[in-house]
C-alpha cells in the first residue's frame, strides 16, 4: 500500500470504510428508511477514501507510514471503531498504540531499504513484543444473560410482555442455581422502568435473594437516559449512559441540522441525555464500572482502570454482520490496555467473560515466574 498514489489510497480507503463498517447502514432498516442504505454506504465509503486520501499527500514512505498511524486516532462523529489495535489482538505484540507504531515503522523500512539491510528492519519488532503478564479479575457465581429478541419485535407492545416474563424467570432460575448476580443485556426491559412500580418492587424483592443487573430506560422532565439498573440487597441504584452512539442515540451535527434530522428520522425524538461521568456499582465489596454498549468502546468508562466492568449491549440492530465481532475484539483491546474483565450481556449476539489478553511471551514469563517462586 505504501507505494500507492493518492488515487490509490482513496479506494483503499473506501473499500476499508465499506467493509468494515458496512453494518452502521442496518439502523436505517428499523427507523423505515431501508432505500436510504445505499446512500449510507457510499457515504461511509466517502469519508475513509477521503481520510486514507489525505495520507498520501506526500510522497514519502515515512510520512505516508506517519500518517496511516494517526489514522488510529481519527473518530469521525465521535466513532472511534477504526482502531489499529485490532490486529494486534491474537498476536506476541503489545496491544497499544506503541505496538501499532513499532510495526508500522518496521514495515516501512522493510519496504524502503535495499538489500540485506532490510531484513533488520524485522529486529525492530523486538520492541513491540508483549511481557507484561495482566492479571484478570473475578466476581464470584455469575450468571450472564444472553437473549435473541429481533429489532423488528424489541418495542412492539404485544412482545412487551413475553420479554418481562423471560427477565423474571432466569431471575428465578438463577435463584434456584445459587448464583449470587445475574446481569441482562441493555434494554431487557424495553420501557421506563423508573415509571414502573410493579415491576420495581418485584425486582426489590428478588434482589434480596440474587443481585440483578438489567438495561432499561429512564424517563425524566428533562428528557430520556439509556439506563443501566442494579438491585441488590432491596435497594436500587441506576447508571445513565455516558457516551452515546453517533446517529443512534444522538446527533453529533449543528443544531439546525440535529433539529432537522431528528424530525425526519427519528420522528421529532431529541437526543439521549447523558451522564456526567461513568458510574460504579458495588458487589461483593468490589467497584464494578457500569458500561452501555457501545461505551464499553471508548476510553472515557475506563477512568480509574476499573478491575471489573458490566457491559450491556443490544446488537441486534445490525445483526446478522460482522458488528458483535468488531464490538468483542474491541473489547478485548480495552480489557487489555486497562488490565480490566469486562462480563458483556448481549442481546442478538454471543455473551461472556472478557479478560485481559496475554500473548504468548508474557503467558511464558509469569509461568516462568510462578514456577520459580
Amino acid at each position: 500500500m505504501l507505494y500507492q498514489n493518492r488515487v490509490g489510497f482513496f479506494w483503499t480507503g473506501a473499500f476499508v470504510g465499506l467493509f468494515w463498517f458496512y453494518w452502521i447502514s442496518f439502523s436505517l432498516i428499523h427507523y423505515g428508511f431501508w432505500y436510504l442504505i445505499p446512500l449510507a454506504l457510499i457515504a461511509i465509503m466517502l469519508i475513509y477514501g477521503f481520510l486514507f486520501y489525505l495520507c498520501a499527500i506526500f510522497e514519502n514512505i515515512y510520512y505516508k507510514t506517519l500518517a496511516l498511524f494517526g489514522l488510529g486516532f481519527v473518530a469521525p462523529f465521535g466513532f472511534n471503531w477504526f482502531d489499529w489495535r485490532l490486529f494486534l489482538i491474537d498476536t506476541p505484540f503489545r496491544v497499544d498504540m506503541l505496538g501499532v507504531f513499532v510495526c508500522f515503522v518496521s514495515i516501512a523500512l522493510f519496504v524502503s531499504l535495499k538489500n540485506r539491510w532490510r531484513w533488520a528492519s524485522i529486529f525492530i519488532l523486538i520492541f513491540a513484543l508483549e511481557f507484561h503478564y495482566k492479571k484478570a479479575h473475578f466476581l464470584p457465581n455469575v450468571q450472564i444473560i444472553q437473549t435473541n429478541v429481533a429489532q423488528s419485535k424489541k418495542w412492539e407492545p404485544q412482545f412487551l410482555q413475553p420479554q418481562i416474563d423471560a427477565v423474571f424467570h432466569s431471575i428465578e432460575t438463577a435463584i434456584l442455581e445459587n448464583k449470587s448476580l445475574i446481569i441482562f443485556p441493555e434494554s431487557a426491559l424495553p420501557l421506563y422502568l423508573n415509571h414502573n412500580d410493579t415491576l420495581r418492587q418485584k425486582l426489590l424483592d428478588y434482589s434480596s435473594k440474587i443481585a440483578i443487573i438489567l438495561g432499561a430506560l429512564t424517563y425524566t422532565d428533562d428528557g430520556i437516559y439509556n439506563s443501566s439498573y442494579f438491585y441488590s440487597n432491596q435497594k436500587e441504584q441506576i447508571a445513565h449512559k455516558v457516551v452515546l452512539v453517533p446517529f443512534g442515540e444522538q446527533v453529533p451535527l449543528p443544531k439546525f441540522l440535529r433539529d432537522w434530522i431528528n424530525e425526519v428520522f427519528y420522528k421529532g425524538a431529541k437526543d439521549f441525555l447523558t451522564a456526567p461521568k461513568p458510574q460504579d456499582f458495588k458487589i461483593k465489596n468490589l467497584e464494578v464500572r457500569s458500561a452501555i454498549c457501545f461505551e464499553a468502546t471508548r476510553k472515557e468508562l475506563f477512568r480509574d482502570f476499573p478491575k471489573i466492568m458490566v457491559a450491556i449491549s443490544n446488537n441486534a440492530w445490525f445483526t446478522p454482520s460482522i458488528q458483535p465481532y468488531l464490538q468483542r475484539r474491541l473489547l478485548r483491546v480495552y480489557a487489555t490496555k486497562y488490565e480490566t474483565t469486562i462480563y458483556h450481556s448481549t442481546n442478538g449476539s454471543k455473551a461472556g467473560i472478557i479478560t485481559p489478553y496475554n500473548g504468548v511471551l508474557a503467558n511464558y514469563f509469569n509461568k516462568a515466574w510462578n514456577s520459580s517462586m
